[in-house]
């Protein structure tokens, strides 16, 4: 009988070990780094990014006007496009609307470098106009073909990673760009973290002697963060609303409304959000700390006036004041959909709903 038992027991061991073994071999199953690397990249393109820091920054250090940064704003979304996997699409808009450049992104894992290859796709010339507001557009978004699209393989970038980041540089100098009749070799990068999207593009003669004037200089565009905000007037004006509600974000976002006197017929108010970037301390013996900041606007024509602000630290996810005659906060989530709680988890830095949930 013990014999018998202890048969049973060693059998019994050895098919536990047996399965125990199998689930170990299927949940360790180690994949290549640039498998990581292709995850996280993918997970951090999407995003609203803006360079309003820069552009202010530029202005108060009194850069030399030819390097002063334009505006410029981006949007990548993830889409789906028939015959291509892990796209984005990504919309440069440059000086308020006025220029926008839309393109589509692709990545995939190069096995011969190693490293998380992407592809750029530029529309086709009679497609632009069509594309150019598709982030807008949901049903532009799922309209999106191949046959739209044109790309130059000599001009894919390739993704390493860097000290909190990512870097993508062109494996060599055969990207290629005609400008007023000139051939030039173009040289594109990019850098993305958590935090920000760096774009910079240059040229140079094609026998390398030397390099044309940049005619994008390094572009820092940081990472918004979508608020729901909200102004509430005290004062009543005929045929004029009191309250309002919109979706802004942090880089820049704004919004007016008119608010006329009898002296002022074309006076607006508004509100805009910024999370400040400090490009130098603002005191000769102390750091200045980087602050989310809401400034309540008067505007008159195209001259703006900061009535007032407040500022919090970076990371805040609401911000909010009570000037008597206006009534105005902003959250990440609105009070309609924030949970009940009986003591609120501090936010971590920059935490933000989807990129697409203000469309």
């Amino acid at each position: 009988m013990i014999e018998g038992a202890q048969m049973i027991y060693t059998r019994l061991f050895l098919i536990l070990t047996i399965i125990i073994s199998s689930i170990t071999n299927i949940l360790a199953q180690d994949q290549p780094p640039v498998q990581r690397d292709f995850m996280i990249i993918s997970e951090l393109l999407p995003g609203t990014y803006n360079n309003t820091e820069q552009v202010y920054f530029d202005k108060r250090l009194k850069v030399n006007s030819d390097l002063q940064h334009k505006s410029m704003h981006t949007e990548i979304r993830k889409v789906k496009i028939k015959n291509l996997s892990n796209a984005f699409l990504m919309v440069h808009t440059y000086e308020n609307k006025i220029f926008s450049n839309p393109k589509i992104l692709t990545l995939e894992i190069d096995t011969k470098s190693n490293l998380v290859k992407m592809k750029t796709y530029n529309f086709k010339t009679d497609q632009v106009n069509n594309f150019k507001d598709a982030i807008e557009s949901q049903k532009k978004l799922n309209n999106i073909k191949v046959k739209y699209l044109e790309t130059d393989s000599s001009c894919d970038l390739y993704w390493s990673q860097i000290i909190h980041g990512y870097h993508a540089t062109p494996k060599d100098h055969s990207c290629h760009v005609i400008i007023d009749g000139e051939k030039f070799h173009e040289h594109n990068e990019i850098m993305i973290d958590d935090r920000s999207l760096w774009i910079t593009s240059h040229l140079k003669n094609m026998d390398h002697s030397k390099r044309k004037e940049s005619y994008m200089p390094a572009y820092k565009l940081l990472r918004a963060r979508w608020f729901t905000c909200i102004m509430n007037f005290e004062d009543k004006i005929q045929n004029y609303e009191t309250f309002f509600s919109t979706k802004l974000h942090d880089q820049g976002g704004s919004f007016f409304t008119p608010r006329p006197t009898p002296e002022t017929p074309n006076r607006q108010i508004g509100i805009k959000l910024r999370n400040v970037d400090w490009a130098m301390n603002n005191t000769a013996n102390g750091f200045t700390n980087d602050v989310f900041v809401m400034y309540v606007v008067e505007k008159i024509g195209e001259q703006e006036k900061n009535l007032t602000y407040t500022w919090g630290a970076p990371e805040e996810q609401s911000v909010g004041m009570n000037l008597k005659w206006l009534l105005t906060s902003c959250y990440i989530k609105p009070m309609s959909e924030t949970k009940p709680y009986l003591r609120k988890r501090p936010g971590g830095p920059w935490e933000s709903p989807p990129p697409d949930s203000h469309d």
